[in-house]
């Protein structure tokens, strides 16, 4: 499932993240941007939906509003 997914049935059973499990996810979802930047790739639809939980890892998904960026663009548009 999906991170949203995650939130919604915690919220459900009025329970929260662990807080080390969040700065994890968060880690991972920042070195997964930063190597899509240096690949000059912008996601441009960072949300909930969009990362997949998967043995505790979260994978960065949604594609599909993402840009490359050349030498010669120098904002996303």
């Amino acid at each position: 499932g999906d991170l949203d997914q995650r939130l919604k049935e915690l919220k459900k059973q009025n329970e929260n993240l662990d807080e080390d499990q969040v700065v994890e996810w968060l880690a991972q979802v920042l070195l997964a941007l930063q190597y899509m930047h240096q690949s000059k790739i912008v996601h441009r639809n960072l949300r909930a939906k969009n990362l997949f939980l998967k043995n505790n890892q979260i994978k960065l998904a949604g594609f599909h509003s993402a840009r490359w960026l050349d030498g010669s663009t120098l904002l996303a548009g």
